[in-house]
C-alpha cells in the first residue's frame, strides 16, 4: 500500500530517517480498518507525517477497500469469458499450438463442461495454470470429480487433474506457451497450477 512493504500477515511498514510508520489491517475483533503507529525519529518526521497524514488518511481506506477485492474476478471479465472468449477458443484450439479444451462433469448437473485453456503436455502429464483459480467453474468441478478429458490437436484423452497449491504459477507460467501465459498474466487474479496425468488409453473417461 503506498509502496510500503509488507513485514508480517495484516502489516505494513516504512522507515525513513525522520520517522518509522507501521500501519496494521486487523483489529482485535476481525474487521479490517487501517491503524497507523509512527514513530519520530528527528524533529523533522513530525512535519513531515502533518503534511502526509491527510493524504493518507483519505488514500489508504480506499486502497484496503481496492485490496479486499483481489482474488475475485469482476462479472464484466466473467461475461466476457463466457460468451465471447470461451466459444470462439473451443472451436479453434485445435488449430493452435498450445491451446487445449478441458472436458469436466458439472458438480451439480452432471452434463460435460467443456472450457478452453492454453497449456503444456509434457510425456503423459499436461500442464496449465487457471487464472481464477478455485473461483472458477471448471476448478469447482474438478474439486467434486477430478476425472476429466483433454482434448490436444483434435484428440480426446481422458485423464485425472491435481490441484498444485504448493506450486509457483508464476514461475510455471514462464514454461508455457506465450500466448496463453499473457492471457493469464492479464486477466488472473488468483493464479492456481494444476496437472492432468492423462491415462495410457483415449477416451476411456466415456466408461465412467
Amino acid at each position: 500500500m503506498l509502496g510500503w512493504p509488507v513485514t508480517a500477515p495484516g502489516r505494513l511498514a516504512t522507515r525513513t530517517p525522520a520517522l518509522a510508520a507501521e500501519l496494521s489491517l486487523s483489529t482485535p475483533d476481525g474487521t479490517a480498518s487501517p491503524v497507523c503507529r509512527v514513530d519520530y525519529l528527528r524533529p523533522a518526521g513530525r512535519l513531515r507525517w502533518a503534511v502526509t497524514a491527510p493524504v493518507h488518511r483519505l488514500v489508504a481506506p480506499a486502497l484496503l477497500r481496492r485490496a479486499a477485492s483481489v482474488g475475485r474476478p469482476s462479472a464484466g471479465v466473467l461475461r466476457m469469458q463466457r460468451y465471447v472468449v470461451n466459444p470462439v477458443a473451443r472451436r479453434v484450439a485445435r488449430f493452435l499450438p498450445g491451446q487445449a479444451v478441458v472436458e469436466t462433469v458439472g458438480r451439480r448437473s452432471g452434463r460435460p463442461r467443456r472450457t478452453p485453456v492454453g497449456g503444456r503436455r509434457d510425456g503423459s502429464a499436461f500442464w496449465l495454470v487457471s487464472e481464477f483459480g478455485r473461483q472458477s467453474q471448471h476448478i469447482r468441478n474438478i474439486e467434486a470429480n477430478p476425472r476429466v478429458r483433454v482434448q490436444l490437436r483434435g484428440h480426446w484423452h481422458a485423464g485425472t487433474a491435481v490441484l498444485l497449491d504448493d506450486d509457483d504459477p508464476r514461475a510455471r507460467l514462464r514454461g508455457l506457451p506465450p500466448i496463453s501465459g499473457l492471457v493469464v498474466r492479464i486477466v488472473g487474479v488468483d493464479l492456481l497450477t494444476m496437472r492432468i496425468d492423462l491415462d495410457n488409453n483415449l477416451d476411456t473417461m466415456r466408461q465412467m
